[in-house]
């Protein structure tokens, strides 16, 4: 569908075939992204990964990331650190029971997502969100902190992702033009970016499995088992939890955190099934009607965990009728990240406490609506009283 948004003509993208024609076959001229004021504003002129438009800088940074900061290696280092904050958060839940009222699972999540990233990005736990009007500020503050630390120490190994920038700076600098800018940019991406995709993809998985009572004991009883005896669900014991991964999977596919991915822009001019598509043409890829599809999605409108069960299909950008983190040259290189914090998070949410709604509610009047914008929260916060399994 194409649009015309004021002098933007703007293609809407709404199947996977079309998806696989802008993301795979004519990935090389839809690869950029159009350079919009407010981002050039907050990302230090677009210097960032996620909405930089195409050029070397953007292919030195996406290189940065998926070899230094986002491999796998790098994000299993984390695992003490996601660990260490989930006991936070379900201590916090214990303590909150003890008045047996429904706590604000919504915040309690949010806060888990934003002190995670925060703690593995700058080593530093902090409200981000408090703090938006003051971002390089406080950039400036963690950059100078981790600058004075390695003096002072002469640390050789990386901790945090700021270290592992500090550590390639002049390098970067020398070879690739990269300025502290671009590093300011990019640590704004991973604080941004890393914790709106963990929150609401956990806050719709327990509403999810709140709402469908046979999903959350098949959960729980995999979970339990697994896990079985010790203190917390481990981030080793994730690997034999097949269910939890088919959940998460439906979670995305149902309530993909952006349903309408980054837009893309037109390098040149190109011809897509017939129709000839002008360069600098704005794309637009709707993922929510994608990941909904009654051609590719048996009872599309239903949450299904099992259609995931045995089936090769996944969110890593080869299968174009499931893509919450796009495909080709711009497919979120934070996947790894976010997958393993979720999975973590969740499996230990329901390990630990069987989850009951607000006295008066009843599962067929929750409100399951997504409340429109950029990504796609719940409407309302979601309150449940927590019953302690042990």
């Amino acid at each position: 569908m194409l649009l015309q948004l004021g002098e933007i003509p703007t293609l809407v993208v709404s199947s996977p075939e079309m998806a696989r024609v802008v993301m795979r076959t004519h990935d090389h001229i839809f690869a950029s992204r159009p350079l919009l004021k407010g981002f050039d504003i907050l990302l230090y002129g677009a210097k960032d990964i996620a909405f930089t438009p195409y050029c070397e800088h953007w292919k030195q940074e996406k290189k940065l990331c998926t070899m230094h900061l986002l491999n796998t290696k790098k994000v299993e280092s984390f695992k003490h650190v996601k660990e260490e904050e989930v006991r936070f958060a379900i201590a916090k839940i214990y303590k909150a029971q003890e008045s047996s009222k429904p706590i604000n699972l919504s915040k309690l999540l949010d806060d888990f997502a934003n002190d995670t990233i925060c703690r593995v990005v700058s080593g530093f736990s902090f409200r981000t969100r408090k703090l938006a009007k003051r971002w390089d500020d406080v950039l400036e503050y963690v950059i100078k902190e981790h600058s004075m630390n390695r003096d002072k120490n002469n640390r050789q190994e990386s901790s945090d992702f700021v270290d592992v920038l500090l550590s390639l700076e002049d390098d970067l600098h020398m070879k690739y033009g990269l300025t502290k800018d671009h590093l300011k940019a990019l640590l704004l991406d991973m604080f941004l970016g890393g914790t709106d995709t963990s929150y609401i993809t956990l806050e719709w998985a327990i509403a999810e499995l709140v709402k469908n009572l046979e999903a959350m004991k098949k959960l729980q009883e995999e979970v339990r088992r697994i896990a079985h005896g010790k203190e917390i669900v481990e981030a080793e014991d994730l690997i034999e939890m097949s269910y939890l991964s088919a959940v998460i999977k439906e979670v995305l596919r149902f309530h993909p955190p952006g349903p309408l991915l980054i837009a893309r822009e037109s390098m040149e001019d190109c011809q897509i099934e017939g129709y000839q598509i002008s360069k600098r043409t704005r794309v637009i890829i709707n993922a929510w009607a994608i990941s909904r599809d009654p051609k590719y999605w048996e009872a599309a409108e239903e949450f299904h965990p099992e259609r995931f069960i045995g089936s090769s299909v996944d969110y890593k950008g080869n299968d174009f009728q499931f893509i919450p983190f796009g495909a080709g040259r711009r497919i979120c290189p934070g996947i790894g990240f976010g997958i393993s914090t979720i999975e973590l998070m969740l499996a230990n949410l329901v390990y630990h406490f069987d989850w009951e709604l607000p006295h008066g509610v009843v599962r067929e009047e929750m409100n399951m609506t997504e409340n429109p914008g950029l990504t796609t929260r719940m409407k309302e916060s979601l309150y449940l009283v927590p019953k302690s399994y042990k």
